[in-house]
Parts: structure tokens; C-alpha cells; sequence
């Protein structure tokens, strides 16, 4: 109940909301009035009396009551938020990786709608961190995350897996959409210059592995068909995007 009661006035705003706790403690006013003071020869004051102090203290107190219930949503989104990124590359973490594409892998069972899944790992990172430090791994990092998430849609579920492996969702996509998004994320990276410094211009390349179902499948086997398609894109020399097919 509490939480209805939150959610209701987080949508109402702050006015309404003000409304909703001094309109019931006027009205609870005049009522305890009307019962206790019934008999009083001047009641029609008294009344007055009674709606006119809740009417003064009501607002102030129902409008601090509710700045501190629309400060705590802040926070719990807030919270939530934090518990569902990676705090590097401010993308989607494993855990609520997971938890989306087993729910996309139901819908698309329930709505024989297609799904496709793709995985990218960015070629030779622990070069970059080799020779040039973790600073600029971060960079990569950050850098390749701003990139993804310019070039897939809103509803796509962008996230890091881990390390230098991203994991990428596309809801309602087929296997030849996923296969071209693939092919046009590999080449803005191929020719994007990552700028660690002024005189440290940085060419990466990712290596992709694309998989897709048209009426679902199972969690595992999607991920385990996007890794094998990737290593077929890195065994082959990186730098590329093969396909797998879950049937």
C-alpha cells in the first residue's frame, strides 16, 4: 500500500499532492467540530475556527511531508540505477544483462517476434593496457561504450559484460538487420581515432558475433552461439563480424 500511495503521488505532483493530505485533514477537522461542539450555541464560528487552522497548517506540513516522499523516490531510483550499471562505461551490467535477455527470450517466445543477440570484444585490449596503461584501457572503454550507444536504438540493451566484452540486445530484429548493425558498428570503430591525449591517437578494432532466433530460444544457447560466432570473427583475424544461427 505504501508504495501505491508513493507512486500515485510521485505522478500526481507536488500540487495535487499537497491537495490530497490538506483536503481530508480539513475535512476531519470539521467532522471532530461538528461531533464534539455540536451543542455549542456558537458552532457556525467554530466550524470556521476548525477548517481555517488546518487550512494554515495542513499545506506547510503535508508540502514538507512531500518534498521528503519525492526526495526518497529521487534516491530509490537513484539506487536502482547505480545496481543496474557498470560503474565504468555507465552502460547496462552482466546481472541486468541477464535478467533482460531472458525476459526478451520469453516475449519473443510468447509473440513469435524475432530477437537477435550481439557479442563484441575489443581486439588486442590488453595491448592497449600494456603499453599505454590502464588509464587509457578506461578510455577505450568509455569511449566504445558512447559509440555503441549512438548507433543502436533506445530499446536495444547495450552492456558490458565484462572486461573488454559487450553484450548487445535487439529486440524485434532480424538476423540480416543484426548482421548490418554489426557491420556498421565494426566500421565507425575501424575508423574512429580515440583521442587518449593530444599526441596519443589510438586505432582500435572489435571483433563481432551475431546471433538471432525468430520464435525464441534459451539463454545459454544464445550466448553460447554469439561467443562461438565471435571466436569465428577472431580466429579468422579479428577485425570482423561472423553469424550463427539458432535454430
Amino acid at each position: 500500500m505504501p508504495n501505491v500511495l508513493t507512486r500515485s503521488l510521485i505522478q500526481a505532483g507536488p500540487v495535487w499532492s499537497v491537495l490530497f493530505f490538506t483536503i481530508p485533514s480539513i475535512g476531519l477537522s470539521l467532522a471532530l467540530t461538528l461531533w464534539l461542539e455540536r451543542d455549542a450555541p456558537d458552532l457556525r464560528d467554530r466550524l470556521a475556527i476548525s477548517a481555517l487552522i488546518p487550512l494554515i497548517v495542513a499545506p506547510i506540513v503535508s508540502a514538507f511531508g512531500v518534498k521528503m516522499i519525492f526526495q526518497l523516490e529521487k534516491i530509490r531510483a537513484e539506487l536502482n540505477e547505480l545496481a543496474i550499471r557498470d560503474p565504468l562505461t555507465k552502460l547496462y551490467n552482466r546481472q541486468y544483462f541477464m535478467e533482460r535477455l531472458r525476459a526478451a527470450i520469453e516475449f519473443s517466445k510468447r509473440n513469435r517476434d524475432p530477437l537477435a543477440l550481439i557479442m563484441i570484444d575489443i581486439d588486442y585490449f590488453k595491448l592497449i593496457n600494456d603499453n599505454y596503461g590502464h588509464n587509457c584501457g578506461d578510455f577505450i572503454l568509455v569511449e566504445f561504450s558512447k559509440l555503441c550507444l549512438s548507433i543502436f536504438r533506445n530499446y536495444d540493451v547495450v552492456s558490458r559484460y565484462g572486461g573488454e566484452e559487450f553484450f548487445i540486445i535487439l529486440p524485434g530484429t532480424s538476423n540480416t538487420v543484426a548482421c548490418d548493425i554489426a557491420e556498421r558498428l565494426r566500421i565507425a570503430v575501424e575508423k574512429r581515432e580515440f583521442e587518449f591525449g593530444p599526441e596519443n591517437p589510438l586505432n582500435i578494432t572489435v571483433s563481432l558475433g551475431v546471433t538471432s532466433v525468430d520464435e525464441g530460444g534459451d539463454l545459454r544457447s544464445m550466448i553460447a552461439l554469439a561467443d562461438e560466432a565471435l571466436y569465428i570473427s577472431k580466429n579468422a583475424g579479428r577485425n570482423q563480424s561472423s553469424y550463427k544461427i539458432l535454430s
